[in-house]
């Protein structure tokens, strides 16, 4: 099954209905791939909606988007964080997207879906292809 990582402004991208995230989406729902979510992007996300004053919104989706079938989070384990140190140094990459890239990459995912252009460097280093979402 085809494996794709998600960093936290796709998820964002989902609740206000971008149809390339609607459409990963239905496909991961439908049971046609999965999507991984780092547990980082859950602070993100749920900092997104308190800072918008939100909180019981963002709280329902990601409760929502991270039990779905087809969704799978997984946890930054100390493999993981040694991993994201080395993109964060070699790639130049914030912190935090170095944890959302190094999961990804260590779960095996086919792709990364993002909103992000600075991971297309991942892509050109032959890490893990990118999809920067329009």
């Amino acid at each position: 099954m085809t494996r794709k990582g998600t960093d936290t402004g796709f998820w964002l991208r989902l609740g206000v209905g971008h149809p390339q995230a609607v459409g990963a989406w239905k496909d991961a729902v439908a049971g046609n791939m999965e999507l991984l979510v780092s547990t980082v992007s859950i602070s993100e996300l749920l900092a997104f909606y308190y800072r918008h004053g939100k909180p019981l919104i963002g709280e329902r989706l990601v409760r929502r988007w991270i039990r779905a079938a087809g969704v799978r989070l997984v946890i930054v384990t100390e493999d993981i964080a040694w991993r994201a140190g080395g993109y964060r140094h070699g790639l130049g990459l914030p912190t935090v997207d170095s944890v959302i890239l190094a999961t990804a990459v260590m779960e095996g995912c086919d792709e990364l879906l993002t909103t992000d252009s600075h991971f297309l460097i991942a892509m050109t280093q032959g890490v893990i292809a990118v999809t920067v979402l329009s």
